[in-house]
């Protein structure tokens, strides 16, 4: 999952809907173009639609978390 929210996944993932579409297209298989178009569409929509669940519930876990055992993990402090 973290994966889907990296920013620098998005540019690779139209970078490979580009291509293959194109490839698609020009190989004459309008069938397999609309198919994969919407395959990268529907990966594009589901990391926005991650990201917009995430902000929307930030506050909420901003409140649960315990900052300061969140950043004794991240600086490899275990108890």
């Amino acid at each position: 999952m973290a994966l889907l929210l990296k920013p620098a996944s998005l540019p690779c993932l139209a970078l490979m809907g580009v291509l293959g579409t194109t490839a698609l297209a020009a190989l004459q298989l309008p069938t397999a173009c609309a198919l994969f178009t919407g395959v990268c569409i529907g990966a594009a929509a589901r990391d926005l639609g991650i990201a917009l669940k995430v902000v929307k519930h930030w506050p909420i876990q901003c409140e649960l978390l315990d900052w300061q055992k969140v950043e004794e993990a991240a600086a490899g402090d275990e108890r």
